[in-house]
């Protein structure tokens, strides 16, 4: 469950819940406590898919369930398309007030498009950062039906900078899930792009 602080304006948008380890993500009942709480009713969004988060040694999966058929896919205008986009960070710096060499920002489109299927799109700010992942190293697997699609990724160790779960058992994580050129999916705010402080702090357990 979503834990909230109180809401003074300092921490209106902090929040934190339960990412639970999995060597790949259960089937039936027992994938319902890998599911990311819904913040759809906050935000005032339509929710349109059900996202699963695990993590183990090797990296952390996604797993997006979306209820509405796929539309498209572009690039590199993929804002107006179908695409997930994912911002992770790997020490949880709460302190930090811009994107920092932790962070990560992440793209997967459902299907390629001009040889583009997953990347790392961060852009930092001065010289604290990272060098952006080799795109060969992430997983990207899609389940197309009538009336909805699957997509699901792997995101392993070596495309993210910092990820030690065992020394620091947390990750800031957040995710903006689009469809067409309809309204999109967030989590835990849209405010994400540059405000690592306002990813929701995923606790990592066994």
């Amino acid at each position: 469950m979503l834990q909230l602080p109180s809401l003074f304006p300092e921490t209106f948008f902090a929040s934190s819940v339960k990412g639970y380890k999995a060597e790949q993500l259960p089937t039936g009942r027992g994938k319902k406590k890998f599911q990311l709480p819904d913040t759809s009713l906050i935000l005032g969004e339509d929710k349109f898919a059900d996202v699963y988060f695990f993590w183990n040694e090797g990296g952390i999966g996604i797993l997006c369930e979306v209820q509405i058929p796929f539309t498209d896919c572009l690039y590199p205008k993929f804002q107006e398309g179908d695409c997930l986009e994912l911002f992770i960070d790997t020490r949880d710096l709460k302190e930090a007030g811009v994107i920092h060499r932790f962070c990560h920002h992440f793209l997967f489109l459902p299907i390629e498009v001009q040889g583009v299927r997953a990347l790392e799109i961060t852009h930092f700010r001065g010289e604290d950062k990272h060098p952006l992942a080799d795109p060969s190293l992430f997983l990207v697997e899609s389940n197309f039906e009538k009336k909805s699609y699957q997509l699901s990724v792997y995101i392993p160790k070596e495309a993210l900078f910092g990820f030690d779960p065992t020394t620091i058992p947390k990750l800031g994580f957040s995710y903006r899930l689009r469809r067409g050129r309809s309204s999109p999916q967030h989590f835990p705010t849209s405010f994400i792009e540059q405000f690592p402080s306002l990813w929701s702090t995923i606790f990592l357990k066994d």
